[in-house]
């Protein structure tokens, strides 16, 4: 067998060049483990810009990826391949002998495509045969985005037409929606956490997510706001007019310089978040909405949420969002 191990670093973060215990950043221990899988004779790293942990590996450098892209390069990079073994290039515990028992499964079942399931993200592979690349060419869209399910996400749209074989965590930690990645501060500091207490392997890793959640509770993902005192309308299924009382029409609104004030200290503290402007009453009444959204969405690593009832907004403000 002649199989290649793709890297993709495609959104490589600076959190992938900070040292983690044991002395390696997780790209160098992400290029190490994919040197040591079975057969492999090529090495292709996907980045957005060099870097020399890269050395002695083929490189593919573009400033902006598409999905299309990554494929393409993917393709052109195994013509003379039997097997794809694809994963992202901050990952530092993936799991050789969980890779092992994927890539023996994927031989014995004359699989196209192998995934594993349940698992948190960053311990698996997934391996790919080199042929289903161009119909999953055809497939992807204009619109797709490089993620870290682009290819189940992709293949799913005519998944009766691949072979596939699955992988299934002998306990399901989907619910943890853990991603064992050095792609953020939070995540960062989870892999710091997890890899100082020695655990390495897909076991080792399993049972101690599961027996010390407070390991993984690290920077706050999701914070709620409220930015006005007052709703157009009194909700029956709303506890909200039972502590306001009288809930109808606007009180007071959060000034638009405390909510820019608050969502940076936010972003500072835990790196990148999402922000509710709803915890209370509705946002559409707040006399800068339309200020308020675009500035917030300017902020590099925010995302916003707003609930709302759909009265109370003026209709100018809706046409310049």
């Amino acid at each position: 067998m002649k199989n290649i191990a793709v890297l993709n670093g495609t959104s490589l973060s600076a959190f992938s060049q900070a040292n983690l215990p044991g002395g390696k950043n997780a790209f160098e221990c992400a290029i190490e483990f994919a040197k040591n899988l079975p057969d492999v004779q090529k090495v292709l790293v996907l980045l957005s810009a060099p870097r020399k942990e890269s050395a002695g590996c083929d490189v593919s450098v573009e400033k902006e990826w598409s999905t299309a892209m990554v494929l393409e390069s993917i393709a052109g990079a195994s013509k003379n391949s039997d097997n794809i073994f694809y994963f992202y290039a901050d990952t530092p515990l993936l799991d050789p002998g969980l890779a092992q028992r994927m890539y023996e499964n994927h031989i014995k079942y004359f699989a196209e495509y192998t995934f594993a399931d349940g698992f948190p993200q960053g311990l698996s592979v997934e391996i790919l045969k080199p042929h289903i690349l161009e119909p999953l060419i055809k497939l992807s869209r204009k619109e797709d985005k490089v993620t870290r399910d682009m290819f189940f996400e992709i293949i799913k749209r005519d998944i009766n037409s691949f072979d596939l074989e699955t992988e299934l965590s002998a306990v399901d930690l989907r619910i943890l929606r853990l991603t064992l990645a050095a792609d953020n501060k939070s995540n960062t500091e989870i892999l710091n956490r997890v890899m100082g207490t020695g655990a390495r392997s897909e076991t080792e890793v399993l049972e101690l997510v599961q027996k010390k959640p407070e390991l993984l509770r690290a920077y706050p993902a999701y914070y709620q706001l409220q930015i006005v005192e007052g709703c157009a309308q009194s909700c029956s299924y709303c506890p909200y007019p039972k502590v306001i009382k009288d809930v109808i029409g606007k009180k007071q609104e959060m000034k638009t310089d405390q909510i820019l004030a608050f969502a940076k200290k936010a972003l500072d503290f835990s790196g990148e978040c999402t922000i509710s402007l709803s915890l209370w009453g509705e946002p559409g009444l707040h006399s800068q909405i339309a200020d308020v959204i675009k500035t917030l969405l300017d902020m590099d690593g925010l995302d916003i949420v707003i609930e709302t009832s759909g009265l109370g907004w003026d209709s100018a403000a809706i046409k310049s969002l």
